[in-house]
């Protein structure tokens, strides 16, 4: 059975919003921010090694990377803290933190902050967009469905990665709604996937996955996305 806390209910409210196009930012001037802001060195020096290698490789853009900093400044520096550590983190994976616009970690934090979500709720749904990633990953790997990425946030982006991220937010999308779902998860995977082919992944990428998609499958990576503890 899906789980679901009530506290995420509040996560839907206002949830759709316009985008708001970035300005060009050059690298150097996120990077410089970050070492700006007032947090501890030690997040810095470590945040700021896999944020310059991400943004090289296309893993975070400039212009989303520098609002998302500027926003995380305005909080109390622990909190900023402890998302600028689940960055870390995902990045550290080789995972994907930034496409620009859409679905993606740093994206949802931004338009969460922007629309003045309390911390503990945007907090929430870090943890628990990250524990998809991680999930979708082990899980597609342990099937035999992609090969092994970067795991570093300097290595090139691979299909495999976008195929990741998009698979983790869908199956993030559907357990986090608090409102009944009555099209079953492989459902809307599989829907998300068909539109992707031939546009943003080629039909080789997703063929595979296609066939071997069960609900069994997806519920080996929706039961990890509410552990309590951001998965390593």
């Amino acid at each position: 059975m899906r789980r679901l806390a009530p506290m995420v209910a509040a996560l839907f409210v206002g949830a759709v919003g316009q985008f708001v196009p970035f300005p060009s930012t050059p690298p150097e001037e996120v990077l410089g921010f970050l070492q700006a802001m007032e947090i501890a060195p030690a997040i810095k020096a470590a945040f700021s090694p896999v944020l310059g290698a991400a943004l090289a490789t296309g893993r975070a853009t400039p212009p989303v990377s520098l609002e998302l900093l500027r926003r995380l400044a305005e909080l109390p520096a622990p909190q900023a803290e402890e998302a600028l550590d689940v960055f870390r983190k995902a990045l550290e994976r080789g995972f994907i933190v930034d496409t620009g616009a859409g679905s993606s970690l740093m994206n949802r934090v931004l338009m969460r902050l922007r629309m003045g979500a309390p911390w503990e709720l945007v907090k929430y749904e870090l943890a628990a967009r990250y524990n998809a990633l991680v999930a979708t990953e082990e899980v597609l790997l342990w099937h035999g469905l992609i090969g092994q990425g970067a795991q570093a946030p300097g290595g090139q982006v691979l299909p495999r990665d976008r195929l990741v991220l998009e698979i983790a937010w869908v199956v993030a999308d559907y357990q986090l709604d608090p409102q009944p779902r009555t099209v079953p998860l492989e459902a809307v995977v599989r829907d998300r996937l068909v539109n992707l082919s031939g546009s943003v992944l080629a039909p080789s990428i997703i063929e595979p996955v296609l066939v071997a998609l069960t609900p069994e499958l997806l519920q080996e990576i929706a039961g990890r996305v509410f552990q309590v503890e951001q998965r390593r």
